[in-house]
């Protein structure tokens, strides 16, 4: 077990940044075997975890409990999309969907309200905004998410 790194491969460097473990880097071997998977035990992890994670039938159902929560919820998505769109007019390279959300969050606090925004939604509000304004695709990152179905 190396000392330095805990068998972490890398450790933090005085500029806050990771690096490489340099005890670990004098050693020609491997440096710690235990944690190298064979290519085929990743690729059926891996497969397996897309399989059930992205199941259409899933996203369907997502789909549509997002749209009967859109239709009470109008005015979330609305202020979703204006702020998307006054940071897309302010010539934003990168729009943070999460950025919106906590602020949104902020506003209603301040306002006295409660938090009535779940994490779940921001990927479907996102996708909302880009199926209706497509400019807002080039700047806003998205993952891989059940979403999807949306932009389809």
């Amino acid at each position: 077990m190396c000392s330095t790194c805990n068998n972490q491969n890398f450790v933090i460097g005085t500029d806050g940044r990771l690096k490489r473990c340099p005890a670990c880097a004098t050693i020609t071997a491997p440096a710690h075997p235990e944690r190298e998977r064979s290519e085929q035990a990743k690729g059926a992890r891996l497969s397996a975890s897309r399989a059930s994670r992205y199941n259409r039938a899933e996203a369907e159902r997502q789909k549509a409990a997002f749209l009967a929560w859109l239709n009470t919820n109008r005015h979330v998505y609305l202020a979703f999309e204006a702020s998307a769109l006054q940071l897309y007019a302010a010539k934003e390279n990168r729009i943070g969907a999460k950025r919106i959300i906590e602020n949104m969050r902020g506003h209603i606090a301040a306002q006295g309200g409660a938090y009535g925004l779940d994490n779940t939604i921001t990927s479907w509000l996102v996708r909302e905004a880009i199926r209706r304004h497509p400019e807002l695709a080039s700047v806003i990152e998205t993952r891989a998410s059940l979403a999807d179905v949306l932009l389809a």
